[in-house]
């Protein structure tokens, strides 16, 4: 059986590599407690095809995960109404200037239906 997407292996692989990520980031003398910290308190969130019984799985193997997204479990998605939207970062603004973040696949789109608030 492949592991695709969400599963618990790449979970504990991502928190896996975010703990180890203090061993290759270059850091001035005396901070590295403070980097490990830091990197200790990046949360997971998790989401896609999240419901009770995926839920009691991720935790009965102690998976990593800190926050659940469950957004089309408890909403209505079929041929008349769509509620599932991705929410991924596609890029990020840094001293003014727009970085591409996006997986592949992804990019910035326009939703005409958003209003500014």
């Amino acid at each position: 059986m492949l592991d695709l997407g969400v599963n618990p292996r790449l979970v504990f692989n991502v928190r896996q590599a975010l703990d180890n990520a203090v061993n290759l980031i270059s850091v001035p003398t005396g901070c590295e407690d403070m980097l490990r910290d830091y990197v200790r308190r990046v949360k997971i969130v998790v989401s896609g095809g999240f419901a009770p019984d995926k839920i009691k799985k991720f935790e009965r193997l102690s998976v990593p995960a800190d926050i659940y997204a469950v957004g089309s479990y408890l909403l209505s998605n079929d041929d008349k109404t769509n509620t599932d939207f991705t929410a991924d970062i596609v890029r990020t603004k840094i001293n003014g200037l727009w970085h591409s973040a996006a997986k592949i696949g992804r990019a910035p789109a326009d939703n005409i239906e958003l209003e500014t608030v």
